[in-house]
């Protein structure tokens, strides 16, 4: 991982904290907004993408009416983005959780029905935001 240390820290000390099955529900139930100021922090981190090494994942519309595909962007910079395999979601909003489920693995952050703290902060209970 080419995370800087600064970036190592802030995933190890606060994001991984974050974390959990709640935090999951809500970006699956609201992953266009509004958000809790913890899946903000989450987001934000995972946004802006500081590893190169990671993939940049999109969402694809071919036009065809029937949905959508996660693809990442193509190496070298300009060329048509590669579609990830995984078949087709149905909704927009389905296709933006399966970019975030997927951004968290590449973190190695549980996703699924158990999801695990390995963070020196304990999540906070405080969530706040609409739900």
């Amino acid at each position: 991982m080419t995370l800087s240390l600064h970036d190592q820290e802030i995933l190890r000390r606060r994001v991984r904290g974050l974390v959990d099955e709640d935090l999951v529900a809500e970006h699956r139930e609201r992953p266009f907004g509004p958000h809790s100021p913890a899946l903000i922090e989450v987001l934000d981190f995972l946004r802006r993408n500081p590893d190169p090494e990671k993939p940049r994942y999109l969402v694809l519309d071919d036009g065809s009416g029937e949905g959508f595909v996660l693809g990442v962007r193509a190496e070298p910079r300009g060329a048509p983005p590669r579609p990830l395999g995984g078949g087709r979601l149905a909704t927009r909003a389905e296709a933006e959780h399966a970019v975030f489920l997927h951004r968290l693995a590449d973190y190695g952050m549980p996703s699924g029905g158990s999801v695990g703290h390995e963070a020196s902060n304990p999540p906070r209970s405080d969530r706040g935001g609409a739900r």
